[in-house]
């Protein structure tokens, strides 16, 4: 009796899952990067003003230990083009910021969970106000004040789990708006970190979002 080969091509079918593997593996990157462009982007309900609602200092604090009611800052970044659902390998948001102490200097932030952020305003879209995304992210500032005065260090939040909770909403389009509220997390006493804003932009350079992504 004559025996059949088997039809299945299985060097070749091995040959497809590598090519397949390989393909998945090296998804083209998009790189996706705004800035802060107007005052009432950048916002804060002011602790040490009863909650007063401003869009307009030159500074927030990001990190103030010791304080009853820290600033509640609000940072929202427009025409976010990246698509629904879009795998984020990476994501920064970056501030200019100014240690003004030694001590331990720690900020929490997390995204604004809607779908299309509008402009912050009282009393309508406070910071203080905001529903939280689930995800959240942490600036830790250890050590001593930067010196001289006046000299600005870009930090950063790892925003990454944020920005994917906020593409992945049923809602999010591409080209919509996002922000992110930052508050002090129990720095030290008297430890203080402040972000410049956008009307200090003459002289620091103002927020802005970096966002690594495959489709």
């Amino acid at each position: 009796m004559m025996k059949i080969k088997n039809p299945v091509d299985t060097e070749n079918i091995k040959l497809q899952e590598k090519n397949i593997s390989i393909a998945e593996v090296s998804k083209p990157q998009v790189i996706f990067s705004d800035q802060i462009v107007q005052g009432s982007d950048d916002a804060a309900d002011m602790g040490f003003l009863y909650g007063t609602f401003d869009y307009t200092a030159t500074t927030y604090y990001l990190a103030y230990g010791g304080a009853v009611n820290p600033d509640i800052s609000g940072w929202r970044f427009q025409n976010v083009n990246v698509p629904k659902n879009a795998t984020i390998v990476s994501a920064l948001f970056t501030l200019s910021t100014w240690a003004l102490s030694s001590g331990s200097k720690r900020s929490r932030c997390w995204g604004v969970a809607v779908d299309n952020l509008t402009v912050w305003s009282s009393p309508a879209n406070r910071p203080k106000n905001a529903t939280k995304t689930t995800a959240y992210a942490d600036m830790n500032v250890l050590g001593d004040a930067d010196i001289p005065n006046g000299t600005y260090v870009p930090r950063s939040f790892a925003v990454t789990a944020i920005i994917q909770e906020i593409v992945n909403r049923s809602g999010w389009v591409a080209g919509n708006s996002l922000g992110f509220v930052c508050r002090d997390n129990s720095s030290t006493f008297t430890a203080r970190l402040i972000a410049h804003t956008y009307e200090d932009k003459d002289n620091y350079p103002q927020g802005i979002l970096t966002i690594v992504y495959t489709v």
